[in-house]
């Protein structure tokens, strides 16, 4: 039976470099080597399907708080934003800011 990394090494021709000059003048060249395919590997076992980026998380956030500042169930309402809050210090603080602020007015 074919591996994983087996059968990557064999699409990606991993004994020759792959250039990215091809694409466009100037760039950077990348060789594709055992251990590269192991990282990108490794990170995508740490890559989370239900995860959102800042940017959705921050277009969600006021209505997040909101949620909070009622003591409506917002995990279970937007478990995707709570996810990334609890993953992500930036919009983390600026949810406790957000939340603050409402408590402040």
């Amino acid at each position: 039976m074919t591996t994983f990394f087996e059968k990557l090494k064999q699409l990606l021709s991993i004994e020759r470099a792959v250039s990215a000059t091809n694409y466009a003048e100037n760039t950077a060249v990348a060789t594709v080597t055992a251990n590269n395919i192991h990282r990108l590997a490794h990170l995508l076992s740490l890559t989370d399907l239900d995860a959102c980026t800042c940017h959705e998380a921050y277009e969600l956030l006021d209505e997040y708080v909101d949620l909070v500042d009622n003591n409506e169930e917002a995990e279970a309402l937007m478990p995707i934003v709570k996810h990334h809050l609890d993953r992500c210090p930036n919009c983390r603080g600026l949810y406790e800011d957000l939340l603050q602020a409402l408590h402040d007015k």
